[in-house]
């Protein structure tokens, strides 16, 4: 007997064709409990009980991102789609009210196949007595391995296919939340409402980049067991579809924390323009964005003026919104955390990423 976990939530991953998208992470979550993910100092989300989790109790970890659902029957096309990855659930049951789908959104699968068996207490769904404490411990087990493959899915997304979206102020209470979890044991089940939002920052996967895709979530699991903070600080920037533009602190966070404590915000600009500009002018438009947004981040962080992402700014000799700032600082920020992981990758003994003087002189003359 095994025991099957599945997590259905909101998404906004535009697929390449009509057909869902499976990856296969199983071993990535034995490689990172193999590490001991949980001695990195921060979590995605219940880290610390990942140590009783056994590598070899992982039979099956898959990510399914769906095709948009789109037209006149996209509600009905969508409830069919998860009723039939989750099987049994009570014929009354609306799974869309749980999914919080909305057009043209999508949804992802997260689905987990484990050697041992759970006991799945009749009191959950009766809720005439305590849940046993075992129960609670295995449930929050199995959600924080999701939501750490989960953290490594997104930032090998976002790293590599990158999107504009517009910012839209004052949305806090429309963040596509949601989702519902389905477990079965020993010929028991419960369905239970279970979401989150981080899904919902669009990305766009390309069909010649898949292969490339794969080969980053291996290289990620590799490493995701260091303390990689400037890559948390990218995610908590892209945590939800409807951001503020107070994100771009984050953003410059992800950015700083790739450097030295030392380093100078004209020794990030410069730096940045070397690595990622093809040419003189992607250097001189890489050194003003950000300048531009290291002015947006002074402003708002003594007070001086908050933003919205529709004010107007300057921009490569032009009038632009606010929020194109956070788009190109996004890039850079993405370009940036790819560089410094591919020196951790040929580093040996480095641990962290990081970006140094000695990098931007060899960048230069060599």
């Amino acid at each position: 007997m095994t025991t099957k976990f599945l997590w259905v939530l909101p998404a906004f991953y535009e697929t390449p064709t009509n057909d869902a998208l499976i990856f296969d992470l199983t071993e990535h979550g034995k490689k990172i409990l193999e590490n001991k993910v949980w001695e990195r100092g921060f979590d995605y989300g219940y880290t610390a009980s990942l140590k009783n989790l056994d590598p070899n109790s992982l039979t099956y970890i898959g990510f399914t991102v769906s095709p948009l659902v789109r037209g006149a029957y996209a509600a009905s096309k969508s409830e069919n789609i998860i009723r039939d990855v989750v099987g049994r659930v009570p014929d009354n049951t609306n799974l869309l009210a749980h999914v919080n789908l909305s057009w043209p959104r999508n949804f992802l699968i997260i689905e987990g196949n484990f050697k041992f068996e759970t006991e799945i207490p009749k009191s959950i769904v009766d809720h005439d007595e305590p849940v046993p404490t075992e129960f609670i411990e295995t449930f929050h087990r199995l959600v924080a391995l999701m939501e750490e493959l989960g953290a490594l899915f997104r930032a090998s997304a976002h790293l590599m296919f990158l999107s504009d979206y517009p910012i839209i102020p004052s949305m806090a209470n429309r963040h596509q939340g949601g989702g519902l979890v389905y477990m079965e044991s020993q010929d028991k089940w419960i369905f239970d409402p279970w979401g989150t939002a981080v899904y919902t920052f669009p990305a766009i996967f390309i069909k010649p980049d898949l292969e490339y895709f794969n080969s980053m979530l291996a290289l990620m699991a590799d490493i995701w067991h260091l303390p990689l903070w400037p890559i948390h600080r990218f995610l908590k920037a892209l945590n939800a579809e409807y951001i503020e533009m107070e994100s771009l602190l984050d953003l410059l966070f992800a950015l700083e924390g790739l450097f030295p404590k030392s380093a100078s915000s004209d020794f990030i600009r410069v730096a940045s323009a070397l690595f990622l500009g093809k040419n003189r002018k992607e250097s001189h438009q890489i050194n003003e964005a950000l300048e531009r947004a290291f002015q947006i981040r002074n402003e708002v962080v003594h007070g001086a003026q908050y933003y919205t992402g529709f004010e107007k700014v300057n921009l490569e000799g032009r009038e632009v919104l606010s929020q194109q700032v956070f788009w190109k600082v996004r890039r850079i920020v993405a370009g940036m955390t790819q560089e410094a992981i591919l020196k951790l990758r040929r580093t040996e003994g480095m641990r962290n990423l990081r970006i140094t003087t000695q990098d931007v002189l060899e960048r230069v003359f060599v």
